[in-house]
């Protein structure tokens, strides 16, 4: 059961207890008993909050997925842009190959921008960043010989039973 003292707060500036009724919803990237070991979160905070603990993979980690959000991203960005652009294969292969540091809300973000400005109906390798397409800044863009040879060696590399035959192969 819940302390009447749980339910009130007095506001800063405030001399008297006002009543409230909230649930606080709290998201972190970090492992929360480590940072109580490390002295970094309140052992007492963490309790509190503790109320229902969900672990979501980051957005990397979810590889098929990618692409089922970034189709969504693009239908909702589509009430905005009017455009409802669609990913090529290849478009879908590089966003699922690159490791999203900015999780889901890059993506997001990146599928609306792409709605914005893509001037086809289709989302090739050239309307993504470099970073995402496996161009670094300050490096040549690869050829399209490169480009095939490359998919080619990850056809092997899938293909085989071991590393070895893929080597062999």
């Amino acid at each position: 059961t819940r302390r009447s003292s749980d339910l009130q707060v007095i506001p800063v500036g405030g001399h008297r207890a006002e009543s409230v009724d909230v649930r606080v919803i709290a998201a972190t990237h970090r492992d929360s008993r480590a940072e109580i070991a490390a002295g970094r979160f309140r052992a007492d905070l963490y309790y509190r909050l503790n109320v229902l603990s969900i672990t979501l993979p980051p957005l990397r980690a979810r590889g098929a997925d990618i692409g089922l959000l970034a189709r969504r991203f693009l239908k909702a960005a589509e009430r905005e842009t009017g455009r409802l652009p669609v990913l090529t294969p290849q478009a879908e292969q590089a966003l699922q190959e690159y490791r999203w540091p900015g999780n889901v809300r890059e993506l997001e973000n990146l599928m609306f921008r792409i709605s914005a400005m893509c001037q086809s109906s289709s989302i090739a390798l050239s309307d993504l960043p470099k970073e995402i397409c496996g161009t670094l800044p300050g490096t040549a863009p690869a050829t399209t010989r490169d480009d095939a040879r490359k998919r080619e060696l990850i056809a092997v590399v899938r293909g085989a039973k071991t590393m070895a035959e893929a080597a062999a192969k």
